[in-house]
This record gives structure tokens, sequence and C-alpha cells, in this order.
């Protein structure tokens, strides 16, 4: 499995910057994403495609010193997945492992708010209908 340093997730104002980088035959390829669609993919410090997608799914091949390096990315409000394959092998199971913590742990509490406020509702209509009962 290639060497890939702790991705990099840096707020910029209203905007946010991250970036992973992992070896392809000993040189650095480099995945810059932004908030704002913005990506940058960098092959032995050189600039090898930048876009702007609103993609929510997309994968980006390369080919690079006789090597297929694909980036598989997947994003929505339930998940925010990034994975590298080289020669069509899984290199880096996940390139932003941080980011796809949090959006885990929001949607686990997103479940658990939904969940309360379901109880919730529940206990004010048996109360209501108790004291409508009641009253009559």
């Amino acid at each position: 499995m290639p060497h890939m340093p702790a991705p990099v997730i840096e707020k910029l104002g209203l905007r946010w910057k991250m970036e992973a980088t992992f070896d392809v035959n000993g040189k650095p390829f480099k995945v810059e994403f932004t908030a704002l669609g913005s990506e940058k993919y960098y092959h032995d410090n050189k600039l090898s495609l930048k876009r702007r997608t609103l993609k929510t799914r997309d994968v980006v091949p390369f080919e690079l010193d006789g090597n297929k390096v694909e980036i598989d990315v997947e994003i929505s409000a339930k998940s925010f997945e990034t994975k590298a394959y080289i020669n069509g092998e899984l290199a880096i199971p996940e390139l932003f492992p941080q980011l796809k913590e949090r959006v885990e742990k929001r949607n686990q509490n997103t479940k658990s708010q939904f969940l309360a406020k379901l109880m919730l509702w529940i206990i004010l209509a048996v109360a209501f209908t108790f004291i409508f009962q009641l009253a009559k």
C-alpha cells in the first residue's frame, strides 16, 4: 500500500480546502478539493488536471508513468467517499477519513435528533388526546 501522510483540511473563511497526498511509483500524487467545486490533481508536484465540477459522483482517470490511477469520488448529504486506485487495485480506501467520519457522525446525530423529536411529538399527541378526553 502506498504511503499516505495525514490529509489536510483548511478552513478559508466561508470556503474550505482539502488536500491528500500519496505515492505513485515513488512520486507524490496530490488531490486538492475546495467547497466551491474546484479540483486540482498534481503528480510529481506538477499540475496534471484542474477543473471545476459540481458532480456528486465521478471517477477521474490518469495515466502516470505507465500506471493507471483513478480517483473515485462520491459526495452527498449522507456520505463522503474518496478512493484512489492504482492499476485497478484499491490503493487508498479513503483519501479524507476525517471528513468522512464527520459526515457519518453528523448523519448519526441527525437520525437521533429525528427520533427524539418523533418521540416528543408522540408523547404530546397522547397527552393532548388524554386532556381532550378528560375535558369532554
